[in-house]
Order: structure tokens, then sequence, then C-alpha cells
């Protein structure tokens, strides 16, 4: 995999990614000296089982200016016939951002709160024929 380093926040990211995570300055693919191969030092801050899932982690690390890489292992993403997929997604941060992000994500996941789906009332089930 290839990376780049951003020219004007120094913050390293995927090369197929578009524009920089952290800061939005747009990728110039012509800058070959813009191309990083040293040492990344990323730590897994979560793993996302499905796109929304990443979209919703990404985000709330966004909120707060983390930037992240993201992830695919081999295979990790699989498609069924009727197009729904499986995603294995690693969100990884830089070290030193790595506990800061740790404790915004518990953080956001211990204010969600939890259904209980013995006191919702979803009808009756339909007759399958």
């Amino acid at each position: 995999m290839n990376y780049l380093k951003c020219k004007y926040c120094g913050c390293v990211f995927d090369a197929e990614l578009k524009k920089c995570p952290d800061c939005g300055t747009k990728v110039k693919r012509q800058d070959a000296n813009q191309y990083y191969t040293g040492p990344l030092n990323l730590k897994t801050v979560a793993t996302a089982y499905s796109i929304p899932e990443k979209d919703i982690i990404c985000a709330i690390l966004e909120s707060e200016h983390i930037p992240f890489l993201l992830d695919y292992p081999e295979g990790g993403i699989s498609s069924s016939i009727l197009g729904d997929q499986s995603t294995l997604i690693h969100i990884q941060v830089k070290e030193q951002d790595f506990t800061k992000a740790q404790n915004l994500l518990t953080e956001i996941q211990h204010e969600t709160e939890e259904i209980d789906w013995d006191s919702i009332d979803v009808g009756e089930p339909l007759d399958e024929e």
C-alpha cells in the first residue's frame, strides 16, 4: 500500500484518498516527493463490521479532528447475491492520538441508550405464505 504525506499538515494517509483526512488539502498526484515511505506508527482504535458503522466511527473521530486511516484486511469485503456487503474495516489512528480517540469512542458508547426490545411493541408477525 502506498501512503502520502500532506505537504501542509504532515498527516500520513492512504495514497488512494483524494484529499488529506486531517486538513482536507487536495492530493496532487504529480508530486512524486509527496509519497511517504517511513514508519506510520498506527494503532487500530476500532474495527467496523459494516460501512454505516465505519461512517459513524469516522465522523466521531473527524468531529475532534483526529486523523485516521482505514485498513481493509485481505478478504475484508464480500458481497452476497442480494447485493449486501459483509465488511471488516480496521480504523487506525496515529499512536499519539490513540488514547484520545479511544476515550472519545468509549465516551460516545456509554452515552448511547440500550434498546429494551421487550418493552417495544413491534406488532404481530406477518403470515408467510
